[in-house]
């Protein structure tokens, strides 16, 4: 499976009973062709699909996707409701002591999880979202039983850093590897603020278009 650790090619000249030599090459023809990654100090891993992310006003995880049927899925791992921070209020131009909702999603690809969203909404427009997004396929079509049929980026922030505990766990990743955060804000077609949202990648699963 993607991510993967595999054995090392004494292990696998072993299993095979193939020489060095040959494992050598076949393990190098494989690194050429993109299936295999070897990381220093670490060993060799099946490589993750790579995704390309186009930072652009209407950046949709259905459109990265596409095509690919069921092999794509979305899974709820945390809801919470709870008062905002004065950083939220701001961005999301709410008034102080308003309370919002925050959501995570892991986001899943033939079989091998690539991206730990959160979502940040007002709780004032989205009543009832805790039982909704239980049975959640896309964000938008969440937006969309709301009555909110498009909506648009206004800014994103990217930044890269060493994973925690948990996003290890949760992305199958290993220790030391890179992890790639997004943070956007969304509005409406009116401009009003809709949504804050942070998305954590493996860093060798995409690839950030600008």
């Amino acid at each position: 499976m993607a991510g993967d650790r595999l054995p090392s090619q004494r292990q696998l000249a072993a299993d095979y009973c193939a020489n060095r030599h040959a494992v050598r090459l076949a393990i190098e023809t494989l690194v050429r062709e993109g299936f295999v990654t070897t990381r220093h100090g670490s060993g060799m891993f099946v490589r993750r699909l790579t995704l390309d992310y186009r930072i652009k006003s209407r950046t949709r995880w259905s459109d990265m996707v596409r095509g690919r049927g069921e092999g794509a899925d979305i899974r709820l791992i945390d809801f919470e409701e709870k008062r905002g921070t004065p950083a939220i209020w701001s961005s999301l131009s709410l008034q102080r002591g308003e309370r919002v909702f925050e959501f995570t999603l892991l986001r899943v690809l033939d079989g091998t999880p690539i991206c730990l969203a959160h979502h940040t909404v007002p709780a004032s427009r989205f009543p009832g979202l805790d039982e909704k997004v239980r049975s959640v396929r896309s964000v938008s079509g969440l937006f969309m039983e709301y009555g909110i049929e498009d909506y648009k980026r206004s800014d994103t922030t990217m930044t890269c850093r060493l994973p925690e505990k948990e996003e290890i766990q949760l992305l199958c990743m290993q220790r030391g590897q890179p992890l790639i955060v997004l943070e956007g804000r969304n509005i409406d077609k009116n401009g009003r603020p809709l949504e804050i949202s942070r998305s954590k990648w493996p860093a060798d699963c995409i690839s950030v278009k600008i």
